[in-house]
């Protein structure tokens, strides 16, 4: 069996200790920059959020942009409709007007020709 003396078991203690200590400042740094890397991250989240709202907003002001024109379009379309509506029932007017005259004409060829030119 070996002995071991108390120094050696001192030192072996120590080492062990100076082991630990050295473990610990190891956990401590990557803690720290485990910290930080989140912070950045979290910034860059922030960045990338606040960048997205700034485009939600600006989409939004052109759908607003878009809307308007499309109800200028629709008003546009609407008159266009009465137009023609308008035009069609000219138009039938106009052709009732022009077989009603010509009915006249035949009928007062026929009812009322006296043979005399």
């Amino acid at each position: 069996m070996t002995t071991s003396s108390n120094t050696e078991i001192q030192e072996l203690k120590n080492f062990i200790s100076d082991r630990f200590v050295q473990l610990d400042r190891r956990i401590d740094d990557v803690k720290t920059e485990l910290k930080l890397e989140i912070a950045s991250s979290q910034a860059e989240i922030k960045k990338d959020i606040s960048n997205l709202d700034l485009k939600i907003e600006s989409v939004k002001g052109d759908i607003k942009g878009l809307s308007e024109k499309v109800d200028g379009i629709d008003k546009r379309v609407s008159l266009l409709e009465t137009r023609v509506k308008d035009q069609d029932t000219r138009l039938w007017t106009f052709v009732v007007g022009i077989f009603l005259a010509l009915f006249g004409l035949l009928a007062k060829m026929v009812f009322f020709s006296s043979g005399n030119p």
